[in-house]
C-alpha cells in the first residue's frame, strides 16, 4: 500500500496527473485491510466453530496466505 501510495503521489507531483488506477488499488487495498483488521471476512462458520483453537488458527493463515494475499497482488496488478 505505501509503494502505492508513493508512486500515486511521484506520479501527481511529477506529471501534474493522477491515475484511477492507483487510486483503485489504494481504495481496494485500504479496505481490505480494515475489514481483515475488523474480523468481517467471510467465513465457513459450522466447520469453524466446530474446531480446535489451534487448528482454527492455522484455518486462517492458510487462508491468509493462500487466497488474500494473491487475491490483493491480482488486484495490484
Amino acid at each position: 500500500m505505501v509503494i502505492i501510495c508513493v508512486l500515486n503521489a511521484v506520479s501527481r507531483k511529477l506529471t501534474n496527473l493522477s491515475p484511477n488506477t492507483f487510486l483503485e488499488i489504494q481504495w481496494y487495498l485500504f479496505a481490505d485491510g480494515y475489514t481483515l483488521f475488523g474480523n468481517g471476512h467471510v467465513r465457513v462458520n459450522i466447520v469453524n466453530t466446530n474446531l480446535h483453537t489451534r487448528v482454527r488458527i492455522w484455518t486462517e493463515l492458510a487462508g491468509t496466505v493462500l487466497i488474500l494475499f494473491p487475491f490483493s497482488l491480482w488486484v495490484m496488478c
